[in-house]
């Protein structure tokens, strides 16, 4: 997966490649990996502007995973949605991933970051329709959830000591 995240900026079409070589290797016991390299697949078709390829393999990843509900899937098919502009079908996807982040443990570092995204992606949706007030509002609350995590507290604290604590955080 470390591979073949270093090679979708660099050559997408390699890393398609390199994608449909270790689905071909899978054995039938790793869904969990097939369904992450298929959710890899579909955001490299949705950066080269294949939305419909994209969205197949975002729905094969969902069906593969053996999770029951991955907020990031839902995420990635509301980019297909946004990318096509479908802005309805997009708020929707993503209020569906914002309610399985809010349900989970406020915490954990995945579901703050999955909450961030969230609220941004329906501040973009928003500023295409060109509801201005509606979008500050989502991004706004985005930057608390960041500013709310603990380990951001943390390095705020650290700021007045000699040395920061998390530096590029």
């Amino acid at each position: 997966m470390d591979s073949l995240r270093d090679l979708r900026p660099i050559s997408p079409y390699r890393a398609i490649r390199y994608a449909r070589g270790i689905l071909d290797g899978l054995s039938v016991d790793d869904r969990d990996l097939e369904s992450r390299v298929l959710h890899s697949l579909g955001e490299i078709y949705l950066e080269i502007g294949l939305p419909y390829l994209a969205l197949t393999k975002f729905i094969d990843s969902k069906d593969k995973s053996l999770a029951k509900s991955n907020p990031w899937n839902l995420i990635s098919i509301g980019n297909v949605y946004a990318r096509q502009e479908k802005w309805l079908e997009a708020k929707n996807k993503y209020y569906q991933a914002l309610d399985v982040f809010s349900r989970r443990s406020q915490d954990a570092i995945n579901n703050i970051n999955g909450k961030a995204v969230a609220l941004n992606c329906l501040g973009r949706v928003e500023f295409s329709l060109k509801h201005y007030d509606d979008a500050l509002v989502f991004y706004k609350e985005a930057l608390d959830v960041r500013r709310g995590s603990a380990k951001y507290k943390v390095f705020q604290r650290s700021l007045s000591g000699s040395s920061p604590s998390f530096i590029g955080t």
